[in-house]
């Protein structure tokens, strides 16, 4: 960071001499659907996205994985599966378009998530429910390291760029500030005498997930629809500008 501050040349008007707060720029990216249409979409992908962690204690307490599976697959999950989902989502978005990576991704998230809740209890279930988790984590990832690069495909400008990464920021992580709480809440609600919860909470918490994943789809086709009707209206008045 040094060397690269000493090293590296500076251009004129690289660097602002004063970097303010400008209601202007954040006026503008208020203003601008593709900056909420994408803010929306983050919110629900990072709501299911934080959420798929409580597949772990449904594989021990649920469908009777063994702790020591459960930890090797919740590492695989959290760590080695995010060095893979990322490049991944992220080299199909570029060949493709991120609101479509995004839908795809929260889609194929609702049948595996709707494939573990239908699973039986019981040992032999085992290697299906640490590969539907592993898959899920997969996918979640994917699908959150892609969600922000909705700004770039709705081009929003450079003039309020950092105004609309910060307001996509406000709105896509609120689900921190209550999640944790009426997730806890449902488990403590079907908790026994004895700490077991019963399979039903965690039922319920994923059927808020699959909601979840459904409105990510729909904001995300919502912004491909947008961004494509925006295209042809431009490409209509250069055609009309043309022919006057």
């Amino acid at each position: 960071g040094i060397l690269s501050w000493l090293f590296i040349p500076k251009f004129a008007g690289e660097i602002k001499g004063e970097s303010t707060f400008s209601l202007a720029e954040f006026g503008r990216a208020l203003r601008d659907p593709v900056v909420w249409i994408a803010a929306v979409s983050l919110f629900f992908v990072y709501f299911f996205y934080t959420g798929a962690t409580y597949t772990t204690p449904y594989m021990t307490g649920v469908l009777g994985v063994s702790l020591a599976a459960a930890t090797i697959v919740a590492n695989i999950r959290n760590y080695g599966i995010t060095l893979l989902s990322g490049p991944a989502f992220g080299w199909i978005a570029n060949k493709t378009k991120p609101s479509l990576v995004i839908a795809a991704g929260s889609v194929l998230f609702i049948v595996a998530l709707g494939a573990m809740m239908l699973l039986p209890h019981g040992a032999g279930v085992v290697v299906v429910a640490c590969t539907l988790v592993v898959l899920l984590g997969f996918i979640a990832n994917g699908a959150f390291g892609v969600v922000s690069a909705q700004l770039t495909e709705g081009k929003v400008p450079l003039t309020y760029f950092g105004a609309a990464t910060g307001l996509l920021s406000i709105i896509g992580f609120l689900p921190d500030t209550f999640s944790s709480t009426w997730f806890g809440s449902i488990l403590d609600a079907q908790t026994d005498a004895s700490g077991n919860v019963a399979a039903g909470a965690y039922q319920q918490i994923f059927a808020i997930l699959i909601g979840a994943a459904v409105l990510a789809t729909i904001s995300s086709l919502g912004l491909y629809l947008y961004l494509r009707r925006s295209r042809s209206r431009a490409a209509a008045s250069v055609l009309d500008r043309a022919a006057a």
